[in-house]
């Protein structure tokens, strides 16, 4: 997900020209390098594990532009990368053991849709902290269900009929019989795998424009607690909203200061610099 994370936002940040198909092959391509497992395996400190078989599941699933497929096993459309809300999906697989990973990422993000993701995000830890070994999936699909509709009434209709799917042994790619979904009365035990999926659907913006919100995570049950798997890549709205900016470089001259008796000083100067894509942390 660093990867496919790093690669479109260079081609906004550069204003290159990419299909969701060609964005995706890249990061393929780049992956079945063999530079790439060496780096990898020092970069994540791996150790006593054959990273040589660390394989993509399938390819990097990369949507834009108002047409999101709410299938984590979808495929690639040729339509080419948008600057709106961007979903990215990574199925991941080392000998047979799966894990998924979805992300959804914003620019130039209206009020609305930043207030939306908040409650997505919320409601997300609210599922998770209800993993707990003895839950029942479909006390817990009602639980988060209700969770959201408290928060927003009008996101009744948006929300899919699961929140996800366990693996049995944590090896099958998928187990109907394990849906966190009304209806299902399994518990959950300790050594369970989910892949926890909580989407927002068709939503609008204050321009009208339609959007969906997607977030996904591989989550180990313990007897204790859980862990998520996959959790190393942020999903604060801080870290996935970002603004554009098409500015050339500018001298702002002198920015008041704050010193620690929160009185204003002179002695600071910020100047902007040139980069079309600037991260700006929400709060």
């Amino acid at each position: 997900m660093d990867y496919v994370i790093k690669i479109f936002e260079n081609s906004i940040d550069q204003e290159i020209s990419i299909t969701h198909s060609k964005l995706s092959n890249d990061v393929k391509n780049l992956t079945e390098k063999p530079v790439f497992n060496t780096k990898f395996k020092e970069k994540e400190r791996i150790q006593n594990i054959d990273v040589s078989l660390l394989e993509m599941g399938g390819l990097p699933i990369i949507q834009s532009g108002g047409f999101y497929d709410l299938n984590p096993f979808t495929l690639n459309d040729n339509r080419k990368l948008s600057s709106d809300v961007i979903i990215c999906k990574v199925h991941s697989r080392y000998k047979d053991y799966n894990s998924f990973i979805i992300r959804s990422f914003m620019i130039d993000a209206q009020n609305s849709q930043q207030t939306k993701y908040k409650i997505l995000f919320e409601a997300f830890n609210c599922l998770i902290s209800k993993l707990t070994e003895g839950a029942i999936l479909s006390e817990v699909y009602k639980q988060t269900f209700d969770f959201i509709v408290e928060k927003d009434h009008n996101l009744k209709d948006n929300l899919p009929d699961n929140f996800g799917f366990g693996f049995s042994v944590g090896l099958e790619s998928m187990n109907d019989t394990l849906q966190i979904k009304a209806g299902m009365n399994k518990k959950i035990s300790a050594g369970m795998v989910f892949f926890v999926v909580l989407t927002f659907a068709d939503l609008k913006n204050e321009k009208d424009f339609k959007y969906t919100l997607q977030i996904g995570d591989t989550i180990l049950i313990k007897s204790s607690n859980r862990e998520v798997l996959t959790g190393s890549i942020s999903k604060n709205l801080a870290e996935i909203n970002y603004d554009m900016e098409d500015e050339e470089e500018e001298d702002l001259g002198d920015i008041p200061k704050m010193d620690e008796n929160n009185n204003f000083s002179n002695s600071n100067k910020i100047k902007i610099l040139p980069y079309k894509l600037i991260f700006i942390k929400i709060l």
